[in-house]
């Protein structure tokens, strides 16, 4: 555990409400615009909160736009149902390929993993 003084500095310095997890993740993005698909994707998760994420994209993305996010999750459920993570939201920030979304709304979805281990429909 770090210094009394390093953790004091760090919790009076980070203006986050929620505490940010490192999980690191491929997901799938879309971009929203006028209710419908503008751009598809995929990328990697960096970290996530219950409010907020931060992720690696394969492309540069906008700032100010409605994203929806596929997160295949780690864990299963006996070993047979897998868990994805939806996430929707908005792009806050982008730094080169890195994009901070703000969370809007998530909810984990399960689905029986059929195929010898390959994701349904893919």
């Amino acid at each position: 555990m770090p210094p009394a003084e390093k953790r004091d500095w760090k919790l009076n310095n980070d203006r986050r409400s929620h505490r940010r997890y490192s999980v690191s993740v491929d997901a799938e993005y879309r971009l929203v615009s006028r209710g419908r698909p503008a751009q598809i994707g995929r990328g990697r998760t960096v970290n996530l909160s219950s409010g907020g994420m931060l992720f690696e994209a394969e492309d540069q993305l906008p700032t100010n736009t409605r994203i929806e996010l596929t997160i295949p999750w780690p864990t299963r459920i006996n070993d047979n149902t897998r868990l994805d993570l939806h996430v929707t939201g908005e792009t806050v920030r982008v730094e080169g390929n890195n994009v901070a979304v703000r969370i809007g709304h998530l909810i984990f979805r399960t689905s029986e993993i059929s195929n010898g281990g390959k994701r349904d429909g893919h």
